[in-house]
């Protein structure tokens, strides 16, 4: 993960170095139990996380990863606030409507 964080905060591309590789940073700082270096990392990045693009649940991650590195800091009231989303899109469609009830068999036709 080092390797990663050094060759993203190295690249030419800003949202690489701005926004990536504190992401790569902060994953690294997780795992060797320094919650509190990955808040600092995260925290700044606020919407930036959508500059690097990727799909909604790529995003989430990022949000769910300092989620879990406040709760690791004892930092519970900012936890549950960061990681509020939107309601999904109007264009989704809930299950219960998008499966019709199952019409009856036709004999004979």
């Amino acid at each position: 993960m080092s390797v990663l964080a050094r060759r993203a905060g190295a690249d030419e591309r800003a949202d690489h170095r701005e926004v990536l590789a504190p992401v790569v940073r902060a994953l690294a700082e997780i795992t060797v139990g320094r919650p509190g270096v990955a808040v600092g990392l995260l925290s700044g990045l606020g919407e930036g996380v959508e500059r690097v693009g990727g799909v909604r649940v790529e995003r989430e991650i990022v949000q769910d990863t300092l989620a879990r590195a406040l709760v690791d800091t004892r930092d519970h009231p900012r936890a549950a606030g960061c990681c509020t989303t939107a309601p999904p899109p109007a264009a989704i469609t809930p299950a219960r409507t998008f499966f019709s009830p199952r019409l009856p068999a036709t004999v004979g036709v």
